[in-house]
């Protein structure tokens, strides 16, 4: 990620390198389903937007909260079986990933400051988002393994 002076971007281009990154990877988790489903399992992918960790999970925050301390835009990834329920290893090692986009967060002494993904062509988009399927396609296939011992 690479820090930016929150003069030097707009509310509207973060919106529109979020919806980039929300279109690619629903792109590349509709051509990699079906390895998946060959596990008996499905891949799935949201863009989020998450605020103050006090609130996580609320639903209010706003594409206008960009700005705001504590905001984070990422994707996220997880695997679960085809019918939905959860797919884990029996304990703590469930099939989950993330990749931010966009995070703006207070500094002590330096007021607020924004990092933004430092992948810029689509292609470098792509390319990271497929190592991540490729990383969760690996880790279910040792789970199952691990499952059926």
């Amino acid at each position: 990620m690479k820090k930016i002076n929150l003069n030097s971007i707009t509310q509207k281009e973060i919106l529109q390198i979020e919806k980039q990154f929300e279109r690619i990877a629903l792109n590349k988790i509709r051509n990699n389903q079906e390895k998946f489903r060959k596990m008996g399992l499905k891949i799935e992918a949201a863009f989020g937007r998450v605020g103050d960790e006090k609130e996580i999970g609320r639903s209010d925050v706003q594409p206008s909260d960009c700005f705001k301390s504590s905001y984070n835009s990422l994707i996220f990834f997880s695997v679960a079986y085809v019918d939905g329920t959860d797919f884990h290893d029996n304990e703590d090692g469930y099939c989950i990933d993330h990749l931010d986009i966009w995070i703006c967060e207070s500094r002590l002494f330096s007021g607020k400051v924004g990092y933004l993904t430092d992948l810029e062509s689509e292609e470098e988009i792509a390319k990271e988002i497929q190592d991540k399927i490729n990383q969760l396609f690996l880790e279910a296939t040792d789970i199952i393994k691990m499952l059926k011992e």
